[in-house]
């Protein structure tokens, strides 16, 4: 289980906020494709049946100094076969500014070398956490209107949609997405099972054409953030599916 590091809570530190994950990863390939599967992961969850509780704060706590470290593990499949990566990735909160109900932070996505992947900057209230913009190779992909990823508490089956712009490298591409909360369940991770919330995320081009797709699911741990992340991004002539298990968090 999951025990997250508590760090001393005298005086916090506050700033700019630092936020969220790999799932949301820019759509970089292109040409016809399909929808991913909205199946389950098969062997990763049970369902527990409990009820959604708490705040959106406590699904993705946001202090500056918080850190997420996962294992990594991405498949690449082409004509040419499939390759696996495997590796460490750490999610650092760099910064937090927050007012009346909200709260904003910056999140560094490094390798287990210590270097920047991607950034990411989160708004989080008591109902809603929304991705505002993504900055991958020095560009910052700004999201037309924020993309939610939940709505707190949301009944298992509830479902939000999203339409909207910023989450591919093509900035006019707009993008179809349907958020979907599937209840408590127990997942792996790579310290053991764990109970967490599991919403569902699936985007596609508003206009119905075979462009790319992407399916991206979040397992939300309270009091502790995201435990586990699969992605899958769906092009014309590849496939990349990324598998986030959480190792380790130092929470304040």
């Amino acid at each position: 289980m999951i025990r997250p590091q508590r760090q001393p809570t005298s005086k916090p530190s506050i700033g700019m906020t630092a936020a969220l994950f790999a799932g949301i990863s820019l759509l970089f390939a292109c040409g016809p494709s399909q929808p991913p599967s909205a199946n389950k992961t098969p062997g990763a969850d049970v369902e527990t049946s409990a009820p959604a509780k708490g705040s959106a704060f406590d699904l993705l706590p946001l202090k500056q100094g918080n850190r997420w470290t996962y294992e990594v593990e991405s498949t690449t499949t082409d004509a040419r076969g499939s390759v696996l990566a495997v590796g460490l990735r750490t999610w650092e909160v760099e910064s937090v500014k927050e007012g009346d109900g909200w709260k904003e932070a910056i999140i560094k996505e490094l390798t287990d070398q210590g270097e920047l992947v991607n950034t990411y900057d989160v708004r989080v209230t008591a109902d809603t956490i929304a991705f505002k913009s993504i900055t991958q190779g020095g560009k910052k992909y700004t999201i037309q209107p924020p993309l939610p990823i939940c709505k707190w508490p949301m009944k298992q089956g509830e479902q939000i949609q999203w339409t909207g712009t910023g989450i591919t490298q093509d900035p006019n591409l707009k993008l179809k997405t349907t958020i979907t909360f599937q209840g408590e369940m127990e997942v792996d991770t790579a310290e053991g099972r764990e109970k967490a919330y599991r919403v569902e995320i699936i985007s596609e081009p508003a206009d119905g054409s075979n462009s790319p797709a992407s399916r991206s699911i979040y397992w939300f741990k309270p009091g502790v953030g995201v435990v586990r992340n699969v992605d899958t991004q769906l092009g014309r002539n590849m496939a990349r599916k990324t598998i986030l298990r959480l190792k380790g968090a130092t929470i304040q």
